[in-house]
């Protein structure tokens, strides 16, 4: 699946319906983990940028849904947001990103679910635009839903 599909409504029907990447190239043989716990492989990570409906006030909730990945989920996600109205493809890696959720592991065909407050601190960011989910070191997301209130309508571009 492409990551467009991580909009989709609903929780989809199968893998086809979510992002499922590819294995890392640079994945090596035997995994090892940091002292945090997690795959150590510095930099190797996929991700995909998601643009809020409208500018959100803050982010209060955020669904990453491994639905249907069972034995090929990642093994952990990082969510970052910003606030750039004008933000396109072209320059996606230049935008002031700031991190929403920290690395945080997630397991198999569930829904995720992170409440600012708890997981994180979704008023620090302050006004967001953009969602950037980062996984770990590969695998597939069904969904993933970034909830707040709208301050106001984001403008097409």
């Amino acid at each position: 699946g492409e990551p467009r599909n991580l909009l989709r409504p609903g929780r989809g029907e199968n893998m086809g319906s979510g992002w499922e990447t590819a294995r890392n190239p640079h994945r090596p043989p035997v995994l090892e983990q940091d002292a945090s716990g997690f795959v150590h492989m510095p930099g190797v990570c996929d991700w995909s940028v998601l643009r809020l409906g409208a500018v959100a006030q803050a982010i209060e909730e955020l669904h990453i849904d491994t639905n249907h990945f069972r034995g090929n989920y990642p093994e952990s996600v990082v969510v970052e947001a910003c606030n750039d109205p004008g933000l396109t493809a072209a320059n996606l890696t230049h935008a002031a990103w700031k991190e929403l959720l920290p690395r945080t592991r997630v397991g198999p065909s569930a829904d995720h679910v992170f409440k600012a407050g708890v997981d994180f601190d979704g008023k620090a960011i302050g006004e967001v635009t953009h969602v950037r989910v980062s996984i770990y070191p590969d695998g597939g997301l069904m969904r993933v839903r970034a909830i707040g209130k709208a301050a106001r309508a984001l403008t097409e571009f």
